[in-house]
Parts: C-alpha cells; sequence; structure tokens
C-alpha cells in the first residue's frame, strides 16, 4: 500500500561535504532536523576537494588554480571519514538524488559512533561518476558543460577548494563538536590527494571562517 511505501526506510545516508551543514541540508530536506543526524567515523575512504562545482568556474581561464572544489570521497584503506549519517524514506531520496547528480552510491559501509565508538548499521556515501560514466549518464550536459574542461570529467587534481563552501563545511562539521571538527580538518585533502585542510589553513583563518556569516551563501544554493 501506499503507507507501507512511505513507512520503508532506504539506507543510512553518510553525508561528508555541505551535508555536514544542518541548514544545508535542510535546503534539500526541509524536514529534515538537526537531531536526526548523528556524527560517525568510516573507514577506508579519502575526503578530498576534487570535485569541479561547474556554477563557479571561470570558463576564460584555466582549471588549475581555481578555487571551484567540492568534496569527494574515493575508496582508500589507508585513510578514513567522518560524515553525519542519517535515514531517508525513498521519497527523501529524490531530492538528494538531484542534487547530488554526478555521484553514484556505494552501500553497505560499515560505520560506528563518531564519539563512543559504538558499531551502527552500515551506511552508503555519495562518490563522483567517473568519466565515461558521466558521460553516458548525461550526455547533453556532459557535451555543452564538461567536456570543454578538458579534464577528467568533472574532477580535478589542479584546483582548490570553492571558498564558501569550504566555510560552509567547515562550520558544519565544528558544530558537531572540537573533536569532530579537527577531525576534519586532518581527514580532508586538497584536490592534489595529500595536502591536508589543516595544511592548508592557519589557525586564524579557522578562527575567522567559523565566525563568518554564510547564510546568503546557503540561500543562494
Amino acid at each position: 500500500s501506499g503507507n507501507e511505501k512511505e513507512k520503508k526506510v532506504m539506507p543510512v545516508v553518510l553525508g561528508y561535504g555541505s551535508l555536514l551543514n544542518a541548514e544545508s541540508l535542510q535546503r534539500t530536506l526541509p524536514r529534515k532536523i538537526r537531531e536526526e543526524l548523528q556524527p560517525v567515523l568510516v573507514p577506508g575512504f579519502r575526503r578530498l576537494f576534487n570535485l569541479i562545482m561547474l556554477s563557479q568556474v571561470d570558463r576564460k581561464a584555466a582549471i588549475g588554480g581555481q578555487a571551484i572544489g567540492a568534496l569527494n570521497a574515493v575508496a582508500d584503506p589507508t585513510e578514513e571519514l567522518g560524515p553525519v549519517a542519517f535515514s531517508l524514506t525513498e521519497e527523501e531520496f529524490e531530492p538528494l538524488d538531484r542534487r547530488e547528480y554526478c555521484y553514484f552510491k556505494i552501500e553497505d559501509i560499515p560505520i560506528s559512533d563518531f564519539y563512543t565508538g559504538e558499531s551502527l548499521d552500515a551506511g552508503m556515501l555519495y562518490s563522483v561518476y567517473p568519466a565515461a560514466e558521466l558521460e553516458e549518464r548525461f550526455p547533453e550536459r556532459y557535451r555543452r558543460e564538461i567536456g570543454p574542461l578538458g579534464e577528467d570529467g568533472i574532477t580535478s587534481s589542479e584546483i582548490l577548494p570553492g571558498d564558501a563552501y569550504l566555510t560552509l563545511c567547515l562550520q558544519g562539521a565544528y558544530s558537531w563538536g572540537e573533536d569532530f571538527g579537527n577531525h576534519f580538518l586532518d581527514h580532508s585533502f586538497l584536490a592534489d590527494g595529500w595536502t591536508s585542510l589543516r595544511e592548508y589553513l592557519d589557525g586564524v583563518e579557522i578562527r575567522d571562517r567559523l565566525g563568518l556569516d554564510i547564510g546568503e551563501y546557503l540561500r543562494n544554493r
């Protein structure tokens, strides 16, 4: 019945970028309240600012060095990820899938509570499609927006984190406690794959970013 469909709960989603920020999540899922989110720890993934934000690209300039990077997660047995976990119904997945259109889902990921270490139900996270699959799924958009970038699909190892986006994620991470925020700094990397966010930002800039009002950025996303 329709009621049964509404009650069907899908896999636990692991939000590791802008979804760390409850206000940003509510832009897509207005009924999802902060109390439904749980900080967790995920082994085996590296978080990278290597996703090109198409809306931020200066198409007259070379991609390398542009501050247009959003977060992606890739399998890496030497790293770990600190996301927030939350459950969704089938209906709630639709707007989230639209938001994360360039990502595919990796399921059955073991997770534990970030602060207690307690094992939890398996989770699912979004990872960016390889170029070939992205082109196959979105041929028109690929031809128009992605192909002309001259990169390997929609990722690049040469870009820097998008400025307002970085602040949004940083504030989201620290909203779950100082330990969680510090973990985000130590376990998030630039597009080069190795430079940590802590190395990229100095202490003063971290404090300044945590104090910024990014309401306008959120409203315009």
